[in-house]
């Protein structure tokens, strides 16, 4: 249930698909993957931000992830 639709974070909308459909989730604090910091969606960083942002709108819906946005942007400043 890869969504290749998503060129660039594909793995994003999976991992919270999986979550979702999952009956409970446990947090082990092991580290089961990491990720380096430059790649392909470092170079299309806007591109990047959008496909996150449509994925979020995706699973949470259009005002939560927005007002996270938000949120995320106040703490920024």
């Amino acid at each position: 249930e890869y969504n290749l639709n998503y060129r660039i974070s594909a793995d994003i909308d999976w991992v919270i698909h999986a979550l979702k459909k999952s009956d409970t989730i446990i947090n082990t604090h092991f580290i089961l993957s990491t990720f380096r910091d430059g790649g392909f969606s470092r170079k299309n960083i806007l591109k990047a931000l959008a496909e996150r942002y449509s994925i979020m709108n995706k699973h949470y819906g259009i005002i939560p992830t927005f007002f996270k946005h938000f949120i995320i942007n106040l703490q920024d400043s």
